[in-house]
């Protein structure tokens, strides 16, 4: 064979071999995230999620977490039949939430929902 022929082989070769890596790499990621969103689902973790962004005090844990579960309550009634509402149902628990936290806690929750919105 000639050299430039084995060359693209060797190329064609390497570049096959990128790709599948890249495939199964995409693949790892995506069970990753699905695995997270089905966490989500269970209220213990929803509640964990939004108590480690806030970070309350004791007297606002209180006073959040019955928030939070009525609000992954609605979620899962969401998520069972379909995805119409969804903002609707996040800005009421964003506003309702903002009544127990200080201006600190929510920033970082604000933080936190742009972050959850490019994905």
């Amino acid at each position: 064979m000639k050299k430039t022929v084995k060359t693209l082989v060797l190329f064609l070769i390497t570049l096959l071999i990128g790709v599948g890596i890249g495939f199964e790499i995409s693949e790892m990621i995506l069970k990753n995230h699905f695995a997270k969103m089905q966490e989500f689902k269970r209220p213990e973790y929803f509640v964990k999620f939004y108590e480690d962004v806030i970070n309350p005090d004791t007297n606002q844990k209180k006073v959040i977490e019955p928030i939070l579960l009525k609000y992954h309550k609605r979620l899962d009634v969401f998520t069972t039949k379909g995805f119409k509402g969804f903002a609707g149902i996040m800005d009421s628990l964003k506003t309702e939430l903002y009544a127990s936290i200080t201006s600190e806690q929510k920033k970082k929750l604000d933080e936190k929902f742009r972050e959850m919105e490019k994905h």
